[in-house]
């Protein structure tokens, strides 16, 4: 029902029958690991009230290959959509301020939209110096994917 505000952390976790779904629309986050491991996930419709995508939400949901990304959503958590292996397209709302260390590392997309080009920066996992991105390079949906599924993958992503 659209009363439904959130999800238990692996409330469809490991769920392989679960071939689609649609949220409802004042869900407003999804916690961890409540996607996790359902294989057979091709689409789901994500509503306009979310503004956090939570750790693992759909980590290893190697079917979904299409999400759009509502611009409510402020924080996508680590290892969001890892392991997401036929995912193949992605477009990163507005509103988006934090990338969690490997969101979408061992993703296969080659482009991917990012709306928001200046002000990001990257801060290893494991400490150090952070490092801040050129918007020219932002601009690029090529030079994006390869940076979140490769080259800062395993770092912390915000907006100064």
């Amino acid at each position: 029902p659209n009363t439904v505000n959130s999800f238990g952390a692996n409330a469809f976790y490991n769920c392989n029958s679960l071939k689609s779904i649609t949220l409802p629309k004042n869900l407003k986050t999804i916690e961890t690991s409540v996607f996790g491991d359902c294989t057979a996930l091709t689409s789901i419709t994500l509503p306009e009230a979310l503004t956090l995508i939570s750790s693992g939400a759909f980590y290893g949901c190697v079917g979904l290959t299409d999400i759009t990304i509502p611009n409510s959503v402020k924080e996508i958590g680590n290892n969001a959509f890892h392991y997401c292996l036929g995912l193949t397209n992605v477009n990163l709302p507005n509103g988006l301020n934090r990338i969690g260390v490997d969101a979408f590392a061992k993703c296969t997309f080659t482009s991917v939209n990012m709306p928001r080009t200046t002000g990001w920066q990257v801060l290893p996992s494991k400490g150090g110096a952070l490092t801040s991105l050129k918007k020219t390079d932002l601009e690029n949906p090529e030079t994006v994917a390869k940076y979140l599924t490769q080259t800062y993958s395993s770092y912390f992503w915000r907006l100064k």
